[in-house]
């Protein structure tokens, strides 16, 4: 008996058959657009992150896109529409960013989405998306973060979101050695910032956190960024 396939790769081929359609337009595409399933125009909206770095809060976090355009359609349809597959992708862009960028982990998890969204959903995003990272480079998957339920940090200010994610993440286990957190978006950092502090208290060394997309958010005097998001560069 043959090894069981996921089932994001059998809706991906039903639907949107990897090199035939665009994962965003629909499109039909040429052989040369296969490997990411992107045509011409969607491609082109991509815009990655100068530097690829951002500080949020207490961390740098190296970001791909700017969540615009391409990058905040792939998020939302991965989230919140019968796209889930997408995330397969999501994860081969941060696998590349990882390459890329040097980083050496002992250890990959990822913020996880609460249990009212999983339950609306039907899967936690984010665990498919690092799934596909683990794959990818060979770093051990880690699942032991969870999170409580509580108000959506879309819900509530930049200001409010250190707070509303305070004790909201707990570990079921411990980490070990470099620990990359992988997330979809950063605005303020706070998610990752209780993240990273929870893993390290649960015996990571050290950890590194890389997301998919970072939205641009301007300096403010409560909170600075070191390097803008919105200073950034065509792909």
């Amino acid at each position: 008996m043959g090894i069981k396939r996921k089932l994001s790769d059998i809706i991906r081929e039903i639907f949107f058959p990897e090199g035939i359609t665009c994962n965003v337009c629909g499109k039909e595409l040429d052989k040369e657009q296969k490997e990411y399933s992107l045509c011409d125009e969607c491609n082109g909206g991509l815009i990655g992150v100068k530097d690829g770095s951002v500080v949020r809060g207490e961390r740098e976090i190296i970001s791909v896109f700017r969540y615009e355009k391409t990058a905040r359609k792939y998020v939302l349809y991965y989230k919140d529409s019968a796209k889930p597959y997408i995330a397969d992708y999501i994860g081969k862009y941060l696998a590349e960013r990882y390459v890329m960028a040097e980083m050496k982990a002992d250890e990959v998890c990822y913020v996880p989405s609460s249990p009212s969204a999983i339950k609306r959903r039907g899967y936690d995003g984010m665990k498919y998306v690092a799934t596909k990272f683990s794959e990818i480079t060979g770093v051990k998957l880690n699942e032991n973060l969870f999170r409580k339920d509580g108000i959506d940090q879309t819900k509530v200010t930049n200001e409010k979101r250190f707070e509303n994610v305070k004790d909201k993440f707990m570990s079921r286990g411990g980490f070990s050695g470099t620990v990359v957190i992988l997330d979809d978006v950063v605005t303020s950092g706070a998610t990752l910032n209780e993240c990273a502090d929870v893993v390290l208290s649960h015996g990571a060394d050290k950890v590194v956190c890389l997301t998919f997309a970072a939205a641009c958010e301007p300096k403010t005097t409560t909170e600075e960024i070191k390097t803008s998001v919105c200073e950034t560069k065509d792909k």
